[in-house]
């Protein structure tokens, strides 16, 4: 099993080269990479999608802004069981 993982990587590592940044992502994949990294899941084809990109910013600005959605709901929650 170690070899074939081994020999997985290889692979991946012979065809990086070889890779080009591909077609900017949708709005909707980059949500999706998004909420799927929060959660800890996410599809290697996806993974390598996300990786081939030349900017992270997009997939920065939707993570702070789920952060920030994250924390205003929590806050609220906070304040509804003090009362």
């Amino acid at each position: 099993m170690l070899a074939r993982r081994e020999h997985q990587e290889f692979k991946m590592s012979k065809n990086d080269n070889k890779t080009t940044p591909s077609a900017k992502p949708s709005f909707r994949q980059v949500v999706g990479s998004v909420l799927a990294a929060m959660f800890g899941v996410q599809k290697r084809s996806n993974l390598e999608r996300d990786n081939q990109q030349r900017s992270a910013t997009p997939y920065i600005i939707v993570a702070l802004g789920f952060g920030l959605i994250f924390i205003l709901i929590l806050m609220f929650v906070a304040n509804l069981a003090s009362r």
